[in-house]
């Protein structure tokens, strides 16, 4: 809990953080998350969006072809 009360306090002045996780419960204390399959960004979930149910449906998204 202090590890993100110290994040959100740099946050709000400004910083950028960029978080790597697999745990779901880490990622909804987020603001946004970007689900990445085969190295590429999927989804991008903001808001309401940011729950488990919608970060495990949108990791199995197919990634679409460069072609």
């Amino acid at each position: 809990e202090q590890l993100y009360a110290i994040l959100r306090e740099e946050a709000s002045a400004g910083s950028c953080f960029l978080w790597y996780s697999t745990e779901n419960e880490e990622l909804v204390r987020c603001d946004r998350i970007y689900v990445l399959r085969a190295g590429r960004v999927v989804r991008t979930l903001v808001g309401a969006d940011r729950d488990a149910a919608r970060i495990v449906a949108a990791s199995f998204q197919p990634v679409e072809s460069d072609a």
